[in-house]
């Protein structure tokens, strides 16, 4: 007895071709053996027995129905398995259909962000501040370098010298600082130097780490929404970095009221501290 399993045409993977050849007598030959398989799941060769005439009849038929005949002592291999009508590629096609429809839910949902950041974006342009320029040209005069000496030059430019004294003046203050002393003096100033000490170059990382995420988060999201708010992105940084700012402007403040006390002392006058003044160039 024959077990017949017939598979979809579009199953290359299961398709298997008989081509055989007849005797005198109507039999079939030893060596009628089938074709090799053209889909690449089917890795074993079926070995098909003698039969009759009309056994060569259903072959044939099999033949032009593509069906693949195994006789019935013989096991089914796992590979002549049938498929799963759910393939690969319609997994694939619902799979990107399923992807669309949660991007138009996001889509949805995520609706009235550009619209609130768009109301934003008018109400921070009004308050906005603008850049603008003098009309006015000013022109200070200074010496040209070809007209000045060697010691001139080494008086008004830093030598290669004069920067080892101050780098090394520099460790000094900051080893100064760790250890509590006071360094603020006509030798030795610690302004600038905070972020050098171990304490100070943490809390320095830890604060560009902290704004430099919230950046690129925001960067992404709006990359995500298909917009692009420069302005969203400035009050961003702003916000992360508005204590930073804040210790800043008291540090300057200080600084301000020191030099004041320093000029009020007598030590040495306006005159001595004050630029150099522009002559402006008559129109």
């Amino acid at each position: 007895m024959l077990r017949v399993i017939s598979h979809n045409t579009q199953q290359t993977a299961m398709e298997t071709t008989v081509a055989c050849s007849t005797n005198k007598s109507g039999g079939v030959d030893d060596d009628c053996l089938p074709a090799p398989p053209s889909g690449r799941n089917l890795k074993t060769k079926i070995p098909l027995r003698r039969s009759d005439a009309g056994s060569q009849q259903q072959r044939l038929r099999a033949k032009a129905m593509n069906i693949a005949t195994i006789s019935e002592d013989e096991p089914l291999d796992t590979a002549t398995a049938p498929i799963d009508p759910q393939s690969s590629s319609t997994k694939r096609r619902n799979g990107v259909r399923r992807s669309r429809s949660m991007g138009d839910s996001k889509n949805g949902s995520s609706e009235g962000r550009p619209k609130k950041r768009a109301e934003q974006q008018r109400s921070q342009s009004e308050g906005r501040k603008g850049i603008h320029w003098n009309h006015r040209v000013e022109k200070k005069r200074h010496h040209r370098l070809q007209d000045l000496t060697k010691e001139e030059k080494e008086a008004v430019w830093y030598t290669e010298s004069d920067s080892r004294i101050i780098l090394a003046m520099a460790k000094v203050t900051v080893k100064m600082m760790m250890r509590g002393e006071k360094c603020d003096d006509v030798d030795y100033c610690s302004r600038g130097l905070e972020g050098k000490t171990p304490i100070g170059s943490k809390e320095r990382q830890k604060n560009k780490l902290k704004v430099r995420k919230a950046l690129l988060e925001e960067q992404q999201l709006q990359r995500d929404e298909g917009i692009h708010d420069p302005e969203q992105l400035a009050q961003v940084s702003m916000k992360h970095s508005k204590h930073v700012c804040a210790q800043a402007r008291n540090a300057a403040l200080r600084d301000e009221e020191a030099i004041r006390e320093y000029l009020e002392s007598g030590v040495v006058s306006r005159r001595d501290c004050s630029p150099v003044q522009p002559r402006r160039v008559k129109r």
